[in-house]
């Protein structure tokens, strides 16, 4: 993951204090990375590289998308 550290792409960033967030990450030229949510009230920032290095936890690989959400209910029902 270090070489592509910085990519764009989701990341899980930890400030430290509660449960790391997940934030799209592109490349904000000649200023660092920008760090966004989908959901646009929320803030959004930009990075030096050295600082999202110390921040990030993790990187999203893959992605499930649900075809029919009747069996993902009765499989969450099955486990509680």
């Amino acid at each position: 993951m270090m070489g592509q550290i910085g990519a764009s792409g989701v990341y899980a960033i930890f400030d430290g204090f509660e449960a790391p967030e997940l934030f799209r990450v592109t490349p904000e030229f000649g200023k660092g990375l920008r760090l966004f949510r989908d959901n646009r009230h929320y803030q959004e920032y930009v990075l030096s590289l050295e600082k999202f290095e110390e921040v990030v936890v993790a990187y999203m690989i893959a992605e499930i998308k649900v075809k029919d959400e009747r069996f993902l209910r009765k499989a969450m029902e099955s486990q509680s």
